[in-house]
């Protein structure tokens, strides 16, 4: 029998995303200052990527209900 450690074995930890995810904010501030923003169609995006986020939660809900797994937590 092989002694395996007891972690979660992800990639990296968690706060690390966090922080690329800023850096990447950061970075597009700089590609696109945030004074064009207001000559795009900001809402328009906004309500696109909300329907995109209300279709994956429909999808994974869906996806639960038809492998019979409980939704609740």
């Amino acid at each position: 029998m092989t002694d395996v450690p007891d972690r979660p074995g992800v990639a990296a930890p968690p706060p690390l995303f966090y922080g690329v995810g800023f850096l990447i904010g950061l970075l597009l501030e700089r590609l696109v200052p945030s004074e064009l923003w207001h000559i795009l169609p900001v809402p328009t995006l906004g309500g696109g990527v909300m329907l995109a986020g209300l279709a994956l939660v429909l999808w994974a809900g869906a996806t639960f209900a038809r492998h019979r797994t409980p939704v609740a937590p």
